[in-house]
Order: structure tokens, then C-alpha cells, then sequence
């Protein structure tokens, strides 16, 4: 089990042959589960692992890796966060530009399991995420929606909702 995660690591660090690579900043607003409103900023490295499918119509589904980290703040509370989660894109490829959708599921380590009056109930929670972006070249314009939550594994479970607008740049 270690040997795969020093290796989803490496690829992730290092990139897969040829693969596109990019380092993404997020700045996000949302809310804790019980309306207390949050904030929060990452900045993510993801790149392309070496499985995608071609459909007939020129579209392409295809696996990333990203880890990031981060601060999430509720008042003048705050907490830092490191993340790392496979991520599906179903790309479409176009002329000028390329539109895509994205889905994933990961987990997040949080330094506090508490940010002012909301519980998180343990450091670690589940990270499932939905967004759409567009690549231009070399920049990526991504946004998301982020769910953080740790399934009831205790209490409390305050989760956190957030919208997040990346902007990022390629690397590789």
C-alpha cells in the first residue's frame, strides 16, 4: 500500500511522460453545514496520468492526479489543509479553446477539527468535487464546487460548501 502512494506521488510530483502538468491558485467562498460563512484559498498541482479515452466524437475522458494545499478561515478562525484526489475530465476539444466538466472524490488532512463555533469532529475529511473550465493553451479557467466532510465517522460533522474560481498555468 505505501509503494502506491510513493508512486501516485512521484507521478503526480514529477507528471507523467509527456502528460500536461499545471499549478493552479483558488480562492473560494461558501459555508459550513450550520450557515457559518467560510473562505478559504489552495493552490493545487494536478497532472494528467497515463489512461484517457477517445470517444468517436472527439472527445476525450481523462484521469489527473492533484494535491494541493490550502487555508480555510470562518471569522478570524483558520485552519490549513493539504488534499490529494484523483480527478475525471471529459474534455472537448475545439479550435481555439477546450470546454471541459470535471468530477472527483479525495481526502483532505486539516491542521484543526474545529474553526470557531463549527465542528469538523476529526483533521480528516472526504473531498468530493464537481466543476467546468476551459483551456486556453497554456491557462486553465476552472469552477467548482467542493464538499468537505468526514461521512459521520464522528461527531460533529459540521461539513464545509464551497465555490471556488481557479486560474492556472502550465508547466509541463
Amino acid at each position: 500500500m505505501k509503494a502506491h502512494i510513493v508512486a501516485w506521488c512521484a507521478t503526480l510530483l514529477c507528471g507523467a511522460a509527456g502528460a500536461a502538468s499545471f499549478v493552479e491558485v483558488a480562492p473560494g467562498a461558501g459555508a459550513f453545514s450550520d450557515s457559518h460563512g467560510a473562505g478559504s484559498v489552495r493552490v493545487a498541482l494536478s497532472t494528467e496520468l497515463p489512461w484517457r479515452h477517445v470517444f468517436a466524437g472527439g472527445s476525450e475522458l481523462v484521469l489527473l492526479a492533484e494535491g494541493s494545499v490550502g487555508r480555510v478561515w470562518q471569522d478570524s478562525d483558520q485552519a490549513w489543509l493539504a488534499t490529494l484526489s484523483p480527478l475525471l475530465q471529459w474534455r472537448f476539444p475545439g479550435e481555439t479553446a477546450t470546454p471541459f466538466v470535471e468530477a472527483g472524490i479525495g481526502g483532505a488532512l486539516f491542521s484543526r477539527d474545529r474553526l470557531g463555533p463549527v465542528g469538523l469532529g476529526q483533521h480528516f475529511q472526504f473531498m468530493d468535487r464537481l466543476g467546468a473550465g476551459v483551456d486556453f493553451d497554456d491557462w486553465r479557467l476552472v469552477l467548482r464546487y467542493l464538499h468537505y466532510s468526514q461521512a459521520d465517522m464522528s461527531k460533529p460533522n459540521d461539513g464545509l460548501d464551497l465555490i471556488e474560481l481557479g486560474f492556472a498555468r502550465r508547466f509541463f
